[in-house]
């Protein structure tokens, strides 16, 4: 047994994202949704190296298949994303719970809510009115730039609206 794990440190206009086995980031910027993080099994390694072709791989028996998770091996490698930060940006850490039931031009577009509590709300709703069958969780983090002073004094900065959601399937 095991589990996945996605997380985010944001650091001023940078975040540094980590992850094991499949749970994702992906990175809405100017309208555009990207996959940041890399999952981390069988399915996915074989698509990487093109002994399947993304198609093959959404409909493969074997996409559960875990190489890389947090309880089998008491030494496991994350993979590691840097990236820096735009005003506007969105952050969106998931489980397969969402993604898996969801297609990326859909996650996309309800990304696009100006609050986080809203898009991540929207998120959750769609997967379970899809009928999810798989524990669902998403944080949602949408950049600002704060041009005000902070209260350490110097000027600039950003802030993050963070919205999350953990749980079971409805």
């Amino acid at each position: 047994m095991g589990c996945t794990v996605v997380a985010a440190a944001l650091l001023g206009e940078r975040a540094v994202v980590i992850n094991v086995g499949d749970s994702r980031a992906y990175l809405l910027r100017d309208g555009q949704l990207r996959q940041i993080s890399l999952d981390h099994s069988w399915i996915a390694e074989r698509v990487a190296i093109g002994l399947l072709t993304p198609e093959e791989a959404a409909a493969h028996p074997g996409k559960n298949i875990l190489t890389r998770n947090l309880g089998f091996s008491p030494e496991t490698e994350p993979s590691v994303a840097e990236l820096t930060l735009q005003d506007g940006d969105r952050l969106l850490l998931c489980s397969d719970g969402l993604y898996g039931v969801l297609e990326e031009r859909e996650m996309e577009q309800l990304l696009r809510t100006e609050e986080a509590a809203a898009a991540c709300s929207a998120l959750i709703a769609a997967a379970n009115a899809r009928g999810t069958a798989d524990n669902l969780s998403a944080a949602v983090f949408v950049m600002r730039a704060d041009t005000g002073h902070s209260e350490a004094g110097g000027a600039g900065g950003w802030r993050a609206r963070c919205a999350r959601w953990f749980g079971r399937r409805a």
